[in-house]
């Protein structure tokens, strides 16, 4: 609740600034004649992204096996003759994918002023499974991907820096963004 709260109330200061007639030099750093007209300048632009699902060991040259499994890279999929630079049906994105839908939303839409995150910006088998690192089913051969998680935590948060460098961005972790998947408690054993 305290969470939600502060997002309102950083979202309400933020579109009350842009109310603001007598602040010209606010206007003046948030806003250009490119993305905004004279029009809408007291409009608060919020752009909301979900389910990103970025895959940054995606390889090209992989696909899923046959039966669906396997995440298309090296160690959990199938070599494929074809090359895919921009992602394969049911494959988790690549960085050059999110980097193109990025882009066309900037041409699209311009400038925001709020950027939603709403969560499952990690691809899938990124967040650790707990059945694998926890009680009877722990496997010691279990592969840690926390690392990936973190470094697609970082990608993103980089690529939309640079996307939209004047935005505040929100987000919320999805099922998958978490350190566990589902983010449970590990047990204390």
């Amino acid at each position: 609740m305290y969470k939600t709260l502060l997002a309102t109330a950083l979202v309400a200061q933020c579109f009350n600034a842009h109310k603001s007639d007598d602040d010209d030099d606010y206007k003046k750093k948030f806003y250009d004649e490119k993305n905004h007209s004279e029009e809408s300048r007291n409009d608060l632009r919020i752009g909301v992204f979900s389910d990103l699902h970025l895959n940054l060991r995606y390889d090209r040259y992989f696909d899923r096996r046959p039966n669906r499994l396997g995440d298309c890279w090296p160690t959990s999929g199938e070599m494929s003759d074809v090359s895919a630079p921009l992602g394969r049906y049911f494959c988790d994105p690549p960085m050059e994918l999110i980097d193109v839908m990025l882009d066309e939303f900037v041409k699209a839409h311009g400038e925001q002023d709020v950027i939603f995150l709403t969560g499952d910006y990690t691809g899938q088998h990124m967040a650790l499974d707990p059945e694998e690192w926890f009680g009877e089913k722990a496997d010691e051969g279990a592969e840690d991907t926390y690392p990936f998680l973190l470094a697609i935590h970082s990608k993103l948060v980089s690529i939309l820096g640079d996307k939209f460098p004047r935005a505040l961005i929100i987000p919320a972790f999805g099922n998958n963004d978490t350190k566990y998947h589902d983010n449970p408690i590990p047990s204390e054993n």
